[in-house]
């Protein structure tokens, strides 16, 4: 493996410390990503009023906000966690659906206007855009986007985030180092919202430690070895996602690291 930034013992930190991601949520898979943050050892929040937002992310641990089913009232909400958690000095995960969008490209610029996150959390497509690329994207899906890890790292540069571009290949930089993660299972195309779990279960990552690059490098490595034990363990196809959704829940409880080491594929791709 040889790469210092993955660090398992991240996992048993979750488990041990429970903490409070509170997540700004995608309504279509809202129910999926608290099970998912629950299941792996953290403790899930989807508070829905902007009345609140200071008081949640005063017990929050880290934060996610998801632009997927936005609202303008909801955008609003998503205004006033994110200020509030910079001021707090929580790690912030910002996962810009269909940023491909131009509302939606103009929602992600108002919304990192008010305090850079500490990730972007994205596939291939909506990494592009936001590095004004060619590449195409389709709503939700990837679209096609070549040369994607110094894209990733284009984007980590101009934002001055640490990026998680998931794809085939994931790739996650902070623009200087960037690393590839390799593995997961094609069932995770099968499962509406895997993304948007994975973005909620990384700011479980990032709420155990200092060192965001490594909850970022960790977390996604992580999640797709849980992803691909549990597929290989249950002799899963791709005509099973709904076995795979439940089974997936019982491997973010269960797996260990002896489970989880063997597939895990992590590589430098600059130093």
């Amino acid at each position: 493996m040889g790469v210092t930034q993955y660090q398992p013992g991240l996992l048993n930190q979750i488990r041990n410390l429970n903490p409070v991601v509170v997540t700004i949520a995608n309504n279509v898979t809202i129910g999926d990503v608290a099970n998912a943050v629950n299941a792996i050892g953290a403790s899930p929040v989807m508070p829905a009023g902007i009345a609140e937002s200071a008081e949640m992310v005063a017990i929050a641990s880290a934060v996610t906000i998801n632009l997927g089913t936005w609202t303008n009232d909801q955008f609003e909400q998503m205004l006033a966690v994110n200020e509030a958690a910079i001021a707090a000095k929580r790690p912030v995960l910002i996962d810009p659906v269909a940023v491909a969008l131009p509302t939606r490209r103009r929602l992600f610029d108002r919304l990192i206007a008010t305090g850079t996150p500490t990730v972007i959390r994205a596939n291939a497509g909506e990494i592009a855009a936001l590095a004004g690329q060619s590449g195409t994207s389709k709503g939700i899906d990837a679209g096609t986007v070549t040369d994607t890890a110094s894209i990733a790292a284009a984007v980590a540069k101009r934002f001055h985030t640490i990026v998680v571009m998931t794809g085939p290949t994931d790739y996650v930089s902070d623009g200087t180092q960037t690393i590839a993660v390799t593995g997961g299972t094609s069932l995770f195309a099968a499962h509406v919202g895997s993304g948007d779990m994975l973005s909620s279960v990384l700011a479980a990552y990032l709420a155990v430690t200092d060192d965001f690059f490594t909850a970022a490098v960790t977390g996604t490595a992580q999640f797709g070895a849980i992803g691909q034990w549990v597929a290989d363990d249950q002799q899963l196809t791709n005509q099973q996602p709904g076995t795979f959704a439940v089974k997936l829940m019982d491997g973010f409880a269960t797996a260990t690291n002896n489970d989880l080491n063997s597939l895990v594929k992590v590589e430098a791709i600059t130093k």
